[in-house]
């Protein structure tokens, strides 16, 4: 098996990597739902930025990629792992094995109606960048002005995504992200950090309390696009 998978290495140009010991951070889980890497036989690896790497035991498949790069809203990078390490690192990622797989569909925001957005940022000129660029692109957008405005806000119009702020007077985005995911009526709330702040621990305390995604400002508009997009596709199908 090693040796056809470096044979397979040599002819793609793919790099072989080791999976044991590789232990994807909840954002990279995250954005390779259970779903897509079981559907797929891929292993999420790891997230820089806007680059996500995934490991598969096959020759690179444009149409995973592309499903991959949709579903998770950022470039991809495919690398080479066995076929029983990629199982096993699937069953470490997502230990509660669901019994069901989503139907076949190219879930879309505007197939399933999922385009509502709220943003919440104290900052009323990012406010106001944001909306235009989501309008732009279709989407039905509201604001909210500090934390606790966006709990009532998400609260009373019941939005698909919110983009949340961290850095905000009285609650705060770490506050305003633990109060809404404790709302049964927002559990298929898709929560995107966008933020100011930077760095490892930020993101792995945003993922602990249940945010979806993070992105750090300045943000590129395509990105942050995708980024939306990926969310919705992911609440999506797990909704269908």
């Amino acid at each position: 098996m090693i040796e056809d998978l470096r044979a397979l290495a040599s002819e793609t140009g793919m790099a072989v990597v080791s999976l044991e010991g590789v232990v994807p951070t909840a954002l990279a889980i995250r954005l390779v739902p259970e779903w897509l890497a079981r559907r797929h036989l891929i292993a999420p690896v790891a997230v820089e930025g806007r680059l996500l790497t995934y490991a598969t035991y096959r020759r690179f498949d444009a149409e995973v990629d592309t499903d991959v790069a949709y579903t998770a809203g950022r470039r991809t990078s495919a690398v080479l792992a066995t076929h029983a390490e990629i199982l096993t690192a699937i069953d470490r990622c997502y230990p509660e094995r669901r019994s069901y797989m989503p139907p076949d569909i190219a879930a879309t925001p505007d197939a399933h109606g999922r385009r509502r957005v709220l943003v919440t940022d104290d900052e009323p000129t990012s406010r106001m960048l944001v909306r235009r660029l989501l309008e732009r692109e279709g989407f039905e957008v509201s604001e909210a002005v500090s934390g606790a405005d966006g709990v009532a806000r998400a609260m009373a119009i019941l939005p698909n995504v919110v983009l949340m702020d961290l850095n905000m007077p009285g609650i705060d985005g770490y506050e305003a992200i633990r109060r809404l995911r404790r709302q049964p009526a927002l559990a298929a709330l898709a929560i995107l950090v966008l933020t100011a702040e930077e760095g490892h621990d930020v993101e792995r305390r945003v993922m602990a309390l249940g945010a979806d995604d993070y992105a750090a400002k300045p943000f590129h508009p395509g990105d942050l696009i995708a980024r939306v997009r990926g969310a919705l596709h992911r609440t999506a199908v797990l909704a269908a």
